[in-house]
C-alpha cells in the first residue's frame, strides 16, 4: 500500500481499544483494562511502513486529531476534505437504467454513486495544515491524509469456540438420529410397496421433506483498526485512483481476514473434537487412574515435605494454592517425560483459540519462561500467537 501510493511518506494501523492502567505481579489477565465508567476508548498504533517507526506504541485519544471519526461516519458515506455528506440514496425506479440518456448519480464530492469513493466510508484531507483538528506527533508538513476504518467480525474467541464445538456435538447427535429416521422410513415404505405389489396395486412413493441440517454461524465480535497514510512533506495530494486503491486493498483485506479466521475456528473446532473424543476413550482407561493416584500422592508429599521443613501455612488457603501447585508441576514433569503428551502440547501450536489460557500460562511459568516473553505488553494476559513460538 505504502509503495503504491507514490510512495506515501507513511502508513501506519491503530486499533481502537480500551485505555491501560499498570498492573501489579498478582492482578488478572484483565486488571490491565480500564473499565471506568465515562472513560473514551483510544487509538493505539501497532503497525507502520519502514521509516514510521516512531508511531509504533503511539496513542491517539478520542478528543485528539481527526481519526476517531472514521468510526462515526456514515456506512455509506464519502471521503473529502474534512469529511464528506453520503451520497443520495437511490431514487425513483428507472434512474440511470441503461438507454435514458441521464448522468449517473453523484455524490457530493462529484463521484459516482457506484464508485467506491462514495460508498467506502473514509476520511481524505487534502492541506492538512489548513486542517486545525490535525494532530502532529512531529513538526506539521505540507501534505494530504487518509484514514481508512478497518472493521472486521472476528470469531476467535473461546466463547465462540465453545459454541462451536457443542453447536457440532449437537449437530452430529442429530444428523445421527435423522439418519435412524430416515432407515426407518425406508424399511415402512419398502412394507408398502410389497403390500400394494401383492395386492395387484400401483405403489406411488410417499413424498417426504427431510430437514436440512447445517451449522450455525460462528459467533463473533465487531473489532475496529484505523488505516492511516499521509503525504507529509511531499506537498501532493493522493489521486483519486491512489484513493481508490487504498480503499479496494482494504475492503478485500478485509474479506480475506474474515475467511481467514473462519478457517482457523473450523480447524480448532475439529481439533478440540478430536480432543474430546480421546479423553472420552482415555477416561475409560485404567492408566488415567493410576495416573490421578499418583499425581494425589506427588501432591500430598510435597504438601507434607514443607510442613516437616517448618515452614507451615498459614492457613488452609495458601495450603490449598500450594497443593494445586504441586499438581501443576507433575502435570509439568509429564509433558517432559512423556513423548505422546509432548507431541500432544506442540499439536497445540497449530491452534489459533486457545483454552483456559491461564493452565499454559502457568506451565510456561513453571518452564522458567517470563512474564515478559508470555503476555501482551504491560498486561497479565497470555499472548499464545507469541507464546506456542517457543514450544519446542
Amino acid at each position: 500500500m505504502h509503495d503504491y501510493t507514490g510512495p506515501a511518506t507513511g502508513v501506519y494501523i491503530g486499533r481502537l481499544e480500551r485505555p491501560r492502567k499498570p498492573i501489579e505481579e498478582g492482578d488478572d489477565d484483565k486488571a490491565h483494562v480500564d473499565r471506568a465508567e465515562g472513560v473514551s476508548k483510544l487509538i493505539r498504533f501497532l503497525y507502520t511502513s519502514k521509516g514510521h517507526e516512531f508511531m509504533r506504541g503511539k496513542l491517539l485519544k478520542n478528543d485528539q486529531g481527526i481519526a476517531h471519526s472514521v468510526f462515526g461516519l456514515a456506512a455509506a458515506g464519502a471521503g473529502g476534505e474534512g469529511g464528506e455528506q453520503p451520497p443520495e440514496e437511490g431514487g425513483e425506479e428507472g434512474d440511470n437504467a441503461e438507454g435514458e440518456g441521464k448522468p449517473a448519480k453523484q455524490s457530493a464530492g462529484g463521484y459516482s454513486a457506484d464508485d467506491i469513493i462514495s460508498q467506502f466510508k473514509h476520511l481524505f484531507i487534502k492541506e492538512v495544515v489548513r486542517e486545525p483538528r490535525m494532530h502532529f506527533y512531529r513538526v506539521p508538513r505540507l501534505g494530504s491524509f487518509m484514514a481508512v476504518p478497518l472493521e472486521y467480525e472476528s470469531c476467535l474467541s473461546a466463547v465462540a469456540l465453545d459454541a462451536a464445538v457443542a453447536d457440532s456435538l449437537q449437530l452430529r447427535k442429530a444428523r445421527e438420529e435423522q439418519e435412524k429416521l430416515k432407515l426407518e422410513w425406508e424399511e415402512d415404505q419398502e412394507k408398502i410397496r410389497d403390500e400394494k405389489e401383492r395386492a395387484g396395486e400401483v405403489y406411488v412413493p410417499e413424498p417426504k421433506e427431510w430437514e436440512k441440517l447445517e451449522e450455525k454461524p460462528f459467533i463473533t465480535k465487531k473489532k475496529s483498526y484505523v488505516v492511516c497514510l499521509d503525504t507529509l512533506g511531499q506537498d501532493r495530494e493522493f489521486t483519486d485512483d491512489q484513493r481508490r486503491f487504498v480503499l479496494e486493498t482494504i475492503k478485500n483485506f478485509r474479506a480475506i481476514w474474515e475467511d481467514k479466521e473462519r478457517q482457523n475456528l473450523t480447524h480448532d473446532r475439529d481439533h478440540r473434537l478430536g480432543e474430546l473424543d480421546f479423553e472420552k476413550e482415555w477416561i475409560e482407561q485404567t492408566e488415567n487412574v493410576a495416573l490421578a493416584e499418583e499425581e494425589e500422592k506427588y501432591a500430598e508429599d510435597g504438601v507434607n515435605q514443607k510442613d516437616n521443613e517448618g515452614n507451615g501455612f498459614t492457613d488452609e488457603d495458601s495450603k490449598e494454592l500450594y497443593n494445586r501447585l504441586m499438581r501443576l508441576t507433575f502435570t509439568s514433569s509429564l509433558f517432559k517425560e512423556r513423548k505422546e503428551w509432548k507431541s500432544g502440547l506442540l499439536a497445540l501450536s497449530t491452534t489459533t483459540v486457545l483454552k483456559n489460557p491461564r493452565i499454559m500460562q502457568t506451565i510456561f511459568y513453571l518452564l522458567g519462561y517470563t512474564r515478559e516473553q508470555v503476555c501482551q505488553e504491560g498486561s497479565n494476559k497470555f499472548f499464545w500467537k507469541y507464546a506456542k513460538k517457543l514450544l519446542n
